[in-house]
């Protein structure tokens, strides 16, 4: 069975939002929140400013963590884009998968609309994840 995860309509917006104010370099950010539903999304600068690969900056992505933690949120998924690429995980992104407990989400373009799928990236496998799309209110939005 797939695991199903829900993420509110306006945390989309905002993970796009952000894709397009970094577009053409790829995009990153986390997602936290609690029992599968994504609450909140901070969006993290990609220090290596490349339209083919991401790495967090870290002290923006230790900041994030430490607020969920604060926030009695947990980790729940890891946001990039792939611009010009595919809509699954690279083998740079199963090399440097670090998070097996969170859903890797990967925006990709499909002409100029933004469109996602979602995985669980363990080891140097993956596998779909569900996500469904939902009204609810955030109850925490952007917050750093």
């Amino acid at each position: 069975m797939i695991e199903t995860y829900f993420v509110p309509e306006k945390l989309i917006a905002q993970i796009v939002e952000h894709l397009q104010a970094c577009h053409p370099e790829e995009a990153c950010g986390l997602l936290a929140g609690k029992d599968q539903t994504f609450q909140v999304w901070i969006p993290i600068a990609n220090v290596l400013r490349s339209t083919t690969r991401y790495r967090m900056d870290p002290e923006q992505q230790l900041q994030a963590l430490l607020l969920f933690e604060q926030n009695g949120q947990d980790l729940l998924g890891i946001v990039h884009s792939h611009p010009n690429g595919l809509d699954s995980p690279s083998q740079t992104d199963l090399r440097e998968a670090y998070y097996p407990e969170a859903v890797y989400f990967i925006f990709y373009r499909d002409g100029e609309t933004w469109n996602y799928r979602a995985y669980r990236i363990q080891q140097d496998s993956y596998y779909p994840v569900a996500i469904q799309v939902t009204k609810s209110t955030l109850s925490g939005e952007n917050i750093l």
